[in-house]
């Protein structure tokens, strides 16, 4: 059983995933990891997905909520959509509407895992994109 979920920062994201030269959305990498530190864990449940504005010099960095997706990893089907064999991580391509990302280009992505237990694991990171690589 995980005992907690990480955002994979450095692999997280703004896309460009067709390669036409504009923003698609956010590529998101999480892994599950136990007890001992072992990263690579499939789970089953719910996973849902959060992006915040940023809030410069706050205790509280988390703004607004802009947008947000659930991921269902409950079937096998939903499990090969989302889950990489070769890196051992779970990949979530999230649509977004560039016209909603804060002016800043900095936000705080959100990652809730429910178990099938009722246990909620959480992490967060910032992210900042430079909106000249991006027509």
């Amino acid at each position: 059983m995980p005992n907690r979920i990480d955002i994979v920062e450095p692999f997280t994201r703004v896309r460009d995933f067709d390669s036409d030269g504009s923003l698609d959305g956010i590529e998101l990498l999480m892994q599950a990891v136990n007890l001992l530190g072992n990263p690579g864990l499939q789970i089953v449940g719910n996973v849902r997905i959060e992006l915040y504005e940023f809030v410069e010099a706050s205790a509280e960095p988390k703004g607004a909520r802009i947008d947000h997706w659930a991921a269902d990893l409950s079937s096998v089907e939903l499990q090969q959509k989302h889950w990489n064999q070769l890196t051992q991580m779970y990949e979530f391509r999230l649509e977004v509407d560039p016209a909603v990302l804060p002016r800043n280009r900095k936000f705080v992505l959100a990652v809730t895992y429910d178990t099938p237990q009722g246990v909620h694991l959480t992490d967060e990171c910032f992210l900042e994109y430079d909106v000249r690589g991006f027509s």
